[in-house]
């Protein structure tokens, strides 16, 4: 029996979407991956953990691993990019697990925070008791004298770019939730790193198949080199929507910020 053209993409739909969801647990399963990258021309050097999409759901044991693994990688400060949670129920619970990080963790709001109701201002309590904060279209200077900015979602907030003279950014650390507002950059503003999380590690599709998040871009896992600074799209730590992770391992990335200008 033949299948009409029109019949086709969507049993190859089908036939993704069922391999996808066979594979999904055996993949989980493989661990947290953690990613390590060098970028350049930061003074001082400084190690940073980048963590995004954790979309806690009351799995303190995972994110009991997560911390662990996190402590061990003895980084100077972490970026949390967004999607902490994605149910406001979850947020003072999920919060303060935070503060057993040993560091200052720095996050950004991403667009299930906005969704969900959730109040921003527990998650901010938890991140200033580290040593660290929530950063809405503003920028600090860590003890060690590096600057990190943080912008606001792009979906369901209003990021705005601060003041900032450009020797200033182009040292600074920049962290938003959807990696698809690089685009939406002025032209001539370049930051020494930008990070950010949402689209899941998604990874280009035949024709037919479901996108990346809105919001991606052309962006969707890893380094870009662009012309607003180097980009890094983490894969995330948790799921949305369906208890799967079909594509990558949950990821941790460590950042080594060096002097090196190459």
């Amino acid at each position: 029996m033949k299948l009409s053209k029109k019949a086709a993409p969507l049993s190859v739909a089908t036939a993704f979407v069922i391999v996808v969801v066979l594979c999904a647990g055996v993949i989980r399963n493989r661990g947290i991956n953690v990613s390590r990258l060098q970028i350049g021309g930061f003074n001082p050097e400084y190690r940073i953990v980048h963590i995004s999409d954790l979309h806690y759901r009351g799995d303190d044991a995972y994110m009991q691993r997560v911390i662990d693994i996190i402590n061990g990688l003895s980084p100077d400060a972490i970026c949390l990019t967004g999607d902490f949670i994605d149910q406001s129920r979850y947020m003072l619970q999920a919060s303060k697990m935070l503060e057993r990080i040993d560091v200052p963790v720095y996050g950004v709001p991403g667009n299930h925070e906005y969704w969900s109701g959730s109040d921003l201002g527990i998650l901010q309590g938890s991140l200033r008791r580290t040593g660290g904060d929530l950063l809405i279209n503003r920028a600090v200077t860590t003890k060690s004298g590096l600057s990190i900015l943080g912008l606001d979602d792009m979906l369901a907030g209003h990021p705005q770019l601060p003041h900032m003279e450009q020797a200033t950014r182009s040292a600074t650390v920049t962290m938003v939730h959807c990696p698809g507002y690089v685009d939406a950059l002025p032209v001539k503003t370049r930051f020494g790193l930008i990070l950010s999380g949402h689209t899941h590690g998604w990874v280009k599709l035949p024709k037919g198949m479901p996108g990346p998040p809105k919001g991606s871009g052309s962006y969707l896992k890893g380094l870009y080199h662009t012309s607003h600074g180097p980009l890094y799209v983490n894969s995330g730590l948790g799921q949305w929507l369906l208890p799967v992770r079909p594509l990558f391992k949950p990821e941790i990335t460590l950042i080594t910020l060096t002097t090196d200008s190459t």
